[in-house]
């Protein structure tokens, strides 16, 4: 009975040793998997807007702004500062709010020489030439030493226009206008690499200022900052390829023969 009792405990220490064996591989592989999946952090993108909002009209002043991509990084338990900032991008739009453009100068003369249309009829010309001028408008962005100007277009544009007043010794008489208009309009766009040294204020808290000089009257479109931030704790990215799943598998395969040969050549009694 003793060796039968022996026997058993001898066959139940083997199975333990057994068991003990794939449960140490699959710990092993799992750990494994786990420092694969869990150590590779990875840049993730942000684009914000500013506080002043968008289609805002702007006059002639300096206008304070701010940035805040604090909201953005989510969790926060995952960003520590200051953050790992890269590949930082600005991008303010701008729109001409279409103002009646000045009259400058206005001129009214007569000109009683004739001419002929292609229909071989005389006109009288009677001119006048208005003169406009539309306002030259532009803004002027500043992240601290780092200044962006933009504007929009000097454009000059002429109608010309002839209306019948009647006869005059056998004539058709015509009177001619001719409005010009010349000014500032468009869309612009100002945008850039932000600079290191703005790079570094961001990073410090998550905020960043700027300001903007506006001469005329602007409408700011959109107002965006685009950037990477590196989250400072380890974050889960991907399960490991297919591939390097069988590479721990194999190691693990290895560790178990090479323990059952281990076993092998050990004295009888310690079997």
């Amino acid at each position: 009975m003793m060796k039968a009792q022996n026997l058993r405990r001898c066959t139940n220490d083997k199975l333990q040793q057994q068991h003990c064996g794939v449960g140490g591989l699959k710990r092993l592989v799992f750990a494994l998997i786990t420092v694969v999946t869990s150590t590779s952090a990875y840049a993730i993108p942000l684009s914000v807007s500013s506080n002043i909002g968008d289609g805002v009209l702007l006059g002639y002043s300096t206008y304070s702004g701010l940035f805040d991509i604090r909201p953005e990084l989510t969790p926060s338990t995952n960003y520590n500062y200051p953050l790992d900032i890269n590949a930082v991008t600005f991008e303010f739009t701008f729109s001409d709010d279409f103002d009646d453009p000045i009259r400058a100068s206005m001129t009214r003369r007569d000109r009683p020489d004739l001419y002929t249309n292609g229909g071989g009829e005389n006109y009288y010309n009677n001119t006048r030439i208005n003169l406009y001028e539309g306002d030259d408008e532009s803004a002027t962005l500043v992240f601290g030493a780092q200044s962006e100007p933009g504007q929009t277009t000097l454009r000059t544009t002429t109608e010309t226009n002839d209306y019948f007043i009647g006869r005059r010794d056998g004539r058709n008489l015509f009177r001619r206008t001719i409005v010009s208009t010349t000014g500032y309009a468009g869309d612009f766009t100002i945008s850039g690499i932000l600079n290191d040294a703005s790079v570094r204020d961001l990073a410090t808290d998550g905020l960043l200022d700027f300001s903007l000089l506006v001469q005329g009257d602007l409408i700011l479109k959109s107002s965006t900052l685009s950037l990477n931030v590196t989250p400072t704790l380890p974050v889960i990215t991907r399960i490991p390829e297919p591939s390097t799943l069988s590479l721990l598998a194999g190691i693990g395969i290895l560790s178990l023969v090479a323990r059952r040969k281990n076993k092998a050549f050990k004295p009888a009694h310690e079997a």
